[in-house]
């Protein structure tokens, strides 16, 4: 079993898409590797589809998180990997009850107990306004600033700029 956690020194980050690396546990609590979070390093939507694959290729089955937003844990659960939120920022306390086998962790089982998306929200917003100009059986797709590569919008987040809509 591969465990990931998000850590920020020697504690758990407050949420997991900002950390700036997630280490890895083996079942009996044994560090195993620290990766680079590459949702902090691009802090795109692409970024964060970027973090899910790199816990998918690292075969993690348990994330163990303080915080976490609902989209990613509607991702993160749609790809079988359970999620845990720790009681504790420490990790020596996180450590010492994953080898009690998570008995202090409150199981996330649905995307609705996990931190709603202000950025998220926008988007959907901004999108909702774009495609009402679009015309009827226009050929150009509107895809989301978010998912646009090279486009300035803000700090590279979702919507933060209209964009002239």
């Amino acid at each position: 079993m591969i465990i990931a956690i998000p850590v920020i020194g020697e504690r758990i980050s407050s949420h997991f898409t900002k950390t700036e690396w997630i280490d890895f546990y083996d079942g009996q609590s044994m560090f195993v590797a620290r990766c680079v979070n590459p949702a902090k390093t691009q802090d795109t939507c692409a970024g964060k589809s970027d973090l899910l694959a790199l816990l998918i290729a690292r075969n993690t089955e348990h994330v163990i998180v303080r915080n976490i937003g609902q989209n990613m844990l509607e991702k993160l659960l749609a790809a079988g990997i359970k999620v845990f939120q720790a009681t504790t920022n420490d990790m020596k306390t996180i450590l010492w009850q994953l080898a009690q086998g998570h008995s202090e962790f409150l199981p996330l089982t649905d995307a609705i107990q996990g931190r709603p998306s202000v950025n998220h929200q926008q988007c959907q917003q901004h999108n909702e306004h774009h495609h009402c100009h679009h015309a009827a059986g226009s050929e150009t797709a509107h895809v989301p600033c978010c998912q646009k590569s090279g486009e300035p919008s803000g700090k590279n987040r979702c919507c933060h700029q209209h964009h002239g809509h």
